[in-house]
């Protein structure tokens, strides 16, 4: 079938249906979707909950515990202790399907009678309480969405990260903080799209570099302060008068803010051993496109935060080994499986549930283990559950159910508790007006303060310990934070002065170096012959303006200066 032009139901504007993706649809013999590819992905966001957390009983063992669930939803949730345990059986839900009544209608009913799991995670972290969404991590406090991290605050999209504090997207680090986007660097501070590096300080796109300050496009140098060689000796000169105090920390921030804007150079896509791909953030990547913050993935499509995945489309936080799954959020190990939210250990030919782990053959269910051939988590022979899912389909294709992800209707967030709220901002009326749920109250105290964030020691070295038991106003939003024990420790080895914001505004601020999950069509920046600060370079296109097109995550109107590979090429790499 060739490409085909139709309009999202959901923004009203036209996208593109291309003929990979017909073949996709046919291959796992579902229709084409009626969302656009980003407000598919905005759909799956409304229902993950990442950084809300509140203190409310577990409606099983009645102790207190931390979920991403309010006291006031309707379904009862268990602690992470509970619900994996052998103390309740999810099979007790189990309702026969109505075949006069619509799938989702009946399954928001079947999951509201349902347990919830309160912090959803596999149950194998340790010491790790004040975290959803990880996997296999130790000693880690207010960490989302990772995996194999140890010792590690603050952060989101890590993997195999030690040591760190307020990252995003990085892998492999070690006693950094405040990194973008970043891979395998070493005491690193305020580092984007950098790789291999080790002590450095306020950079953007450097690779196995050591000892730079305010330095940007850099390749294997050593004792840079902006982009200038200085001896050893100056260097470390310069950076003692500068690392530990907030104040001069904070002029640097500014300074490397209008580097980023003004000077550096920045590819179309920051992507590492990567071939016909498009995207943004990809690592070993094959055959990708429009795919973000991923690594491993062959022959996939629309797809974010990915790893070690083959031939899957639309699908957000797929991990390990997956493939043929579609329209699948916070899943790992599984194959052929659809229109699922959280699953784990190994999982195949599954659609439209939540919360499984090592099932098969399951339809419209929740918390179940090591099940198969059920339905609303009722249990059926093979050959029963075959003909009925059949059925269901049937009746839900009538209604226009099937294909779709679950509904943002039947969410048991507010939009402004999810994902979708951070990266496609809403206001109240605008996303109650799509449908979307809100929360007026989300938590955070205000008003208890003890120390206002100026009042704080301009240098770590004259931190105290009592700084632990006091309560500190955010200089931006006012709302009251903690800096506990783990904190003060890793900013005096580390060299750092103490934050000045609560975490959620240093998660804003950092989501400010990323670029959105979009992408825009731009000629390349380069605007001669020779480049824009190395102009001894000549370019390919000789002396005129460089007329290559590309894909890119920078929008038009951004300040960046933007260039494609070839040029990037000729002057940085």
């Amino acid at each position: 079938m060739n490409k085909e032009t139709k309009n999202c139901q959901n923004c009203k504007k036209d996208f593109t249906i291309e003929n990979e993706d017909f073949s996709f649809y046919e291959k796992i013999k579902v229709p084409p979707p009626t969302f656009c590819p980003e407000c598919r992905l905005q759909r799956k966001l409304a229902y993950r909950n990442e950084r809300r957390l509140y203190r409310r009983t577990c409606d099983l063992c009645k102790k207190t515990s931390i979920t991403i669930y309010p006291e006031d939803v309707k379904f009862p949730v268990y602690c992470t202790t509970c619900w994996w345990s052998d103390n309740w059986d999810a099979l007790q839900y189990a309702q026969d399907y109505d075949f006069n009544r619509g799938f989702f209608d009946q399954y928001k009913e079947f999951s509201d009678k349902v347990p919830h799991l309160g912090m959803p995670s596999p149950s194998n972290n340790h010491n790790s309480e004040y975290t959803s969404w990880v996997d296999e991590c130790k000693n880690c406090y207010l960490v989302f969405g990772s995996s194999r991290c140890e010792d590690t605050s603050y952060g989101e999209l890590l993997y195999g990260c030690r040591n760190s504090a307020d990252c995003t997207n990085c892998n492999d680090l070690e006693l950094s903080y405040q990194c973008v986007n970043s891979k395998t660097c070493y005491r690193c501070i305020w580092c984007v799209n950098a790789v291999n590096c080790n002590e450095c300080y306020f950079c953007f796109d450097c690779r196995g570099c050591g000892n730079c300050f305010l330095s940007f496009n850099q390749r294997n140098k050593n004792y840079l302060i902006l982009n200038k060689q200085y001896t050893k000796a100056e260097w470390e000169v310069k950076m003692k008068e500068i690392l530990g105090s907030h104040s001069k920390m904070w002029e640097a921030l500014a300074e490397f803010k209008k580097l980023l804007k003004g000077k550096a150079l920045h590819k179309f896509a920051n992507v590492i051993q990567t071939t016909n791909s498009s995207g943004n953030n990809l690592i070993e990547t094959k055959n990708a496109y429009h795919c973000f913050d991923s690594s491993k993935l062959e022959d996939c499509r629309y797809i974010s935060y990915g790893d070690e995945i083959k031939d899957c489309m639309d699908s957000y936080a797929i991990v390990e080994k997956s493939e043929l799954c579609y329209e699948n959020f916070s899943t790992r190990i599984t194959a052929r499986s659809h229109f699922m939210i959280g699953s784990w250990e190994s999982n195949t030919d599954m659609m439209y549930s939540q919360y499984i782990a090592g099932g098969s053959n399951l339809f419209g269910c929740m918390g179940l283990r090591k099940k198969s051939y059920h339905i609303l988590n009722k249990q059926y022979d093979k050959e029963s559950f075959k003909r009925t899912v059949e059925q269901i389909i049937a009746a839900m294709k009538e209604k226009g159910e099937y294909g779709e992800f679950f509904p943002v209707s039947i969410s048991p967030f507010g939009y402004n508790e999810t994902l979708a709220f951070d990266y496609y901002p809403m206001t109240k009326e605008q996303a109650v007006g799509k449908g979307y749920g809100w929360r007026d109250d989300i938590g955070g105290t205000f008003g208890k303060e003890t120390l206002k964030a100026f009042e704080l020691p301009d240098h770590i070295r004259e931190v105290k310990d009592t700084i632990a038991s006091e309560i500190i106003a955010c200089m931006k939003c006012d709302k009251n934070f903690r800096i506990v024990p783990q904190e003060i420790n890793f900013y005096r080895t580390t060299n750092i002065p103490l934050p000045r914001h609560c975490p959620d505004c240093r998660y804003y601020e950092r989501l400010s170096f990323r670029n959105s999950r979009k992408l825009f069509l731009r000629v390349c920046g380069c605007q001669s012959g020779l480049g824009s600060y190395q102009n001894t370079v000549k370019h390919l296109h000789g002396d005129q303006p460089c007329q290559n097109k590309f894909e890119t995550s920078y929008a038009p109107e951004r300040p960046e200066i933007v260039y494609c590979e070839q040029c990037y090429n000729a002057e940085v790499a």
